[in-house]
C-alpha cells in the first residue's frame, strides 16, 4: 500500500496529524534501510531461505495486526516493527536468486525478479483503491489483504525451495 493511502488510513482511523505521520514515515523508512544491514548475520546463522522468509513472514503478521491496534501509538509501533523487518529479505533474495540460477542467466533472472516486483507494486494502488470503500477501509482490508498475499508468497517459496542445498546454512 502506498504511503499516501496508508497516511490517509491512519488519519481516518486514528486521527493522526500530518506532523505525526511525517515523523512516523521518516522513522519507518530509516528503520527499513538500517535493518537491511542485519541480513548478512541472519544468512550466516540461518541460511538464505530462512533469511528471506522469517523476517518477511514476521513483517506480514505485524501488518495484519495493525488494523486491530486500539490506539495510534500501538498501530505506529506495529508499523515500525514491520518496517524494521520487511526488507531484510532483499539482500538474501538477491543472493538466493544468484545461487539457484546458472551464471549465464543471472542477469536475466535479476531483471525478471525486478519486473515482477514492479508490476506487483503498480497493481497494488488499484487493488487498494477498490478495498478503500465504506466499512472495508476502517477494518483495514488493504492491510489484511496485503499481509495475506505476503504470507502466501512466503509459504509458496518455502515449499518450493525448502530442500534446495543453498537454503540451509
Amino acid at each position: 500500500m502506498s504511503i499516501l493511502r496508508l497516511s490517509w488510513w491512519f488519519a481516518q482511523r486514528y486521527e493522526a496529524t500530518s506532523a505525526q505521520l511525517g515523523l512516523v514515515f521518516f522513522a519507518a523508512n530509516l528503520l527499513l534501510a538500517l535493518a537491511q544491514l542485519t541480513a548478512p548475520m541472519l544468512v550466516s546463522r540461518r541460511g538464505l531461505l530462512a533469511a528471506m522468509l522469517l523476517p518477511h513472514l514476521a513483517a506480514d503478521l505485524l501488518l495484519a495486526a495493525i488494523p486491530f491496534a486500539p490506539t495510534l501509538g500501538s498501530a505506529v509501533t506495529l508499523l515500525l516493527l514491520r518496517q524494521a523487518l520487511s526488507k531484510i529479505d532483499v539482500p538474501a533474495r538477491q543472493a538466493f536468486t544468484a545461487a539457484v540460477v546458472p551464471p549465464a542467466h543471472r542477469t536475466a533472472a535479476a531483471s525478471m525478479t525486478s519486473v515482477a516486483r514492479s508490476v506487483a507494486v503498480s497493481v497494488s494502488p488499484l487493488a487498494a483503491t477498490t478495498l478503500f470503500t465504506g466499512a472495508l477501509v476502517m477494518l483495514g482490508a488493504p492491510l489484511l489483504v496485503g499481509a495475506a498475499l505476503g504470507i502466501g508468497y512466503d509459504i509458496t517459496l518455502w515449499r518450493a525451495y525448502r530442500t534446495a542445498p543453498m537454503a540451509e546454512r
